[in-house]
């Protein structure tokens, strides 16, 4: 009841229970997939805990800088480009890699599909199309050392002087047979 001894018809419905509860925005989805994926969390340190959640956390704040903190329900494929959008100017001025836009993504929108479908709440958006191609050949490769870096550093005469017979006898084995770190290093043993 107001001052003047009048029911408010929304107070009222609250009350008995009859009105919807507020929509799940952006920024809440974030801290209630923390609750509904705790179980993913369990045996991790401190700082795993810190390594898993930081990513989310930063998909979240770019995702609400373009689209806005409106209710998950609320955001559509519209959004969903715009956003893409965002990410395809930072990767064209050289300020991101493809491969950093498609994690935001992907952790976007598996905390909401995992949040949404614990609450009973509908997504109103399509992901087809949504990831950007990433260049094989910037992204990804890294580049190989330099046939003169390893002549010059590696195999420099004295470069291995501090190592024991057996660890300076490895990068031969690897250079002649083949072998892998791990098996190089239990023949030496």
């Amino acid at each position: 009841m107001d001052g003047a001894g009048r029911f408010d018809p929304r107070e009222a419905d609250a009350a008995l229970g009859l009105a919807s509860p507020p929509a799940l925005t952006v920024a809440q989805a974030l801290d209630c997939f923390h609750e509904v994926a705790a179980e993913d969390l369990r045996g991790k340190s401190a700082d795993q805990i810190r390594r898993w959640k930081n990513p989310r956390i930063k998909a979240t704040r770019n995702v609400i800088d373009v689209i806005g903190n409106k209710p998950v329900a609320e955001v559509t494929t519209e959004d969903m480009f715009a956003f893409r959008k965002w990410w395809v100017d930072r990767v064209l001025d050289g300020e991101a890699r493809a491969d950093t836009a498609n994690r935001d993504f992907v952790h976007l929108v598996g905390m909401w599909k995992r949040v949404c479908r614990s609450r009973g709440i509908a997504l109103g958006f399509s992901t087809e199309g949504l990831m950007l191609k990433q260049d094989k050949d910037k992204d990804d490769v890294r580049p190989p050392f330099s046939r003169d870096w390893i002549k010059g550093k590696l195999l420099a005469p004295g470069a291995l002087d501090g190592l024991n017979n057996g660890c300076a006898a490895d990068p031969a084995g690897h250079d002649q047979h083949g072998i892998q770190a791990v098996r190089g290093s239990r023949v030496a043993a």
